[in-house]
């Protein structure tokens, strides 16, 4: 039995809050457009959670599937099957019902099909690697193999660039935006020791960094599709949740919203409120002093913190009377019960 890495579960719990306070945060104005094309100073949370957030979900995501090895091609079918129930029929059928409960289809569960593709791209590679006997030989290729396809990725999207494949399939641009993230995460469980890449200089520098580059356009700092400000923010949140945070009433909530990440990203589409009104005060207040930018941006934390944590207890809540239903259960939270 695999042992349960528990600052994973924690790490988890951060990342999904955070995905949940992005979401809070930008239905406080009109639509996301137009948080998006927004100055980054009436959202600078908004811009800095959704800098690294979905980033840092892939990267754990990687670093969970990385612990999956296929004796045989079969035991990889089994483990797509198990994927196909668990994260595409939650994509389409709660796809559908959000379209039904709040008109939007576009991009709503991307993350659930883009997982869905990059399991089946580097379970293959995974899979075809583990049969070359020399560790050493194992990581050149596997490091050449993840370098092609992450070009390959690039060409076809570039190739199959459509509005339609856009809006029906949600593959573009996140399959190959999300690749590299997903793929170091695997990397790194497979081969190296995270405790060895633990260092304070190096999480102090990182997080120099990325506060510098939140605040200033560092240019030429991504590298196949990889960007040098997430890699800081990934590490520094390793770091923090591995190395400080590992006892405590915060650290043993978010292990416990860890656990339940899926259920939380699936049903929070159905909690988030469009509250207006706060958006247009905190574009009526950054537009006084300095000090009138600092109060906006607090309110703004603070708002986001207390709605998500309300949405978060919601959808543990609604998942445990759907997980009363095994057909419900089922089709919207991808979970079977024997």
């Amino acid at each position: 039995m695999k042992q349960r890495l528990e600052y994973i579960d924690s790490l988890k719990g951060f990342a999904i809050l955070l995905v949940v306070m992005g979401h809070v945060v930008a239905w406080c104005f009109e639509s996301f457009d137009t948080a998006m094309q927004m100055s980054p100073t009436p959202i600078l949370l908004w811009k800095i959670i959704y800098s690294f957030h979905m980033p840092l979900f892939m990267f754990i995501s990687g670093f969970l599937f990385g612990m999956s090895h296929f004796a045989t091609f079969k035991e990889y079918v089994m483990k797509v099957w198990k994927k196909v129930k668990m994260l595409i029929i939650p994509w389409l059928v709660c796809g559908i019902l959000v379209e039904m409960w709040r008109g939007v289809r576009e991009l709503t569960y991307w993350y659930l099909l883009t997982l869905f593709q990059l399991i089946l791209i580097v379970g293959v590679i995974n899979f075809l690697l583990d049969k070359i006997k020399s560790k050493t030989y194992q990581v050149i290729v596997e490091i050449v193999v993840l370098l092609i396809t992450h070009l390959s990725l690039q060409m076809l999207t570039k190739v199959y660039d459509s509005p339609l494949l856009y809006s029906l399939y949600d593959w573009y641009p996140h399959l190959c935006s999300m690749f590299g993230y997903f793929a170091l995460g695997s990397f790194l469980m497979r081969y190296v020791d995270i405790q060895n890449l633990m260092n304070n200089r190096v999480y102090s520098l990182c997080l120099l960094f990325f506060c510098l580059s939140c605040v200033v356009y560092i240019p030429h700092s991504s590298i196949m599709s990889i960007s040098l400000k997430c890699i800081t923010a990934i590490y520094c949140c390793l770091y923090i949740f591995k190395e400080c945070f590992t006892e405590g009433r915060v650290i043993n909530y978010f292990k416990r919203i860890g656990k339940n990440t899926l259920c939380i990203y699936i049903l929070h589409f159905f909690f988030d409120i469009k509250i207006i009104q706060i958006g247009q005060y905190l574009i009526t207040l950054v537009q006084g002093d300095r000090m009138e930018f600092v109060t906006a941006f607090v309110i703004q934390l603070l708002v986001s913190v207390a709605i998500s944590l309300l949405i978060i207890e919601l959808c543990l809540l609604t998942g445990k009377l759907i997980k009363t239903s095994r057909f419900l259960s089922f089709i919207i939270l991808g979970e079977k019960h024997n």
